[in-house]
Order: structure tokens, then sequence, then C-alpha cells
């Protein structure tokens, strides 16, 4: 017996077509709630990258945000919240910076893009929301940041960042 359906949103709830939620995928989540499985929906995005009333209409019991750094029930109350840990962060930073790569933070409820203009077309791609998105070169101290976005531009870059990645282990 089924009691749980977990669905990634992008591609998988969303049509790749148009990125909007078919009419007949609200109907066959309805069906699995009618049958008493637990619905969840499972995301790279953050928070704000959701519509509130989308979320609504989904009915799901629970979405899990950030990658798992967020979820939410069906209230949109927090049921488990982990940044990324502070020596983590600024270890992944260092490096980061060291390769000159461009960048961008999620925090909880907007992200940062520190560096570079491939970063922002990167996330325009991702989130028509970019009312929560602004440019930052200089961050403030224990920021909770949920997601680091990189973009690695070319072959170079990702075998020097492999490279001094393989070195740290």
């Amino acid at each position: 017996m089924i009691n749980l359906a977990i669905f990634d949103m992008d591609g998988t709830l969303t049509s790749k077509k148009d990125n909007q939620i078919p009419e007949s995928t609200y109907q066959a989540l309805e069906q699995l709630k009618k049958q008493n499985i637990k619905v969840v929906v499972a995301t790279g995005r953050p928070i704000y990258g959701f519509d509130k009333d989308v979320m609504k209409k989904i009915g799901a019991d629970a979405f899990v945000l950030n990658n798992g750094r967020i979820v939410l029930d069906n209230n949109n109350q927090k049921l488990f919240d982990e940044p990324i840990a502070s020596d983590f962060l600024n270890t992944t930073l260092d490096l980061i910076n060291q390769f000159e790569l461009d960048y961008a933070l999620h925090l909880e409820h907007e992200t940062i893009m520190v560096r570079g203009d491939s970063i922002e077309r990167v996330i325009n791609t991702i989130t028509s929301k970019t009312d929560h998105v602004r440019k930052g070169k200089k961050l403030p101290e224990n920021l909770e940041t949920y997601n680091i976005m990189v973009h690695i531009l070319d072959t170079k870059q990702k075998e020097q960042l492999r490279t001094l990645l393989d070195l740290r282990k």
C-alpha cells in the first residue's frame, strides 16, 4: 500500500514546454489525496520561487524547498530549517573566490548575486520572481544561506575546481 508520493516540481509537476502545472496534474494529485496518500513536493527552488496560490492549489501535505534545507507544511509553517553550516559555507566561498567563479547565494527570502552576469541569466531562467534577487558584492556576516549557486563557465574552471576539491579530501 502506498502512503506517500513525492514529486519534483520542475519538469515533473510542471510542463517542460511552458513551466506551468497542467490541470490534469492537479486532478491526479487530488485523486491521490482521496486515496489518503500524502503528497509532498520537492524542489531546489527557494521559498520565494513558489507562488503561494499555486502552493495552495497543489494542496500538498508538505513542500521540501532549497534542496531539502527547508520543509514547510501545507499551512506554510516550517517543519524543518537547516542552513548550510558556516564553516562549510566559508570554505566553499573561499574556493569559489579563489577561482573567480560566478555565484549567488540563496537565503531564505532572497537571492544575492555576488559575482557575474552569467549567474543572473541562469537565475532568470529559473524564476520569474526577480524582485527577490539583488546584487551584492559585500556580504553581511553570518548569513543563513540555504544554497550556493555556482556557474562554471568553461572546462578549465571545472577542472581547476575539481583538482582543488580532490586535494582537500
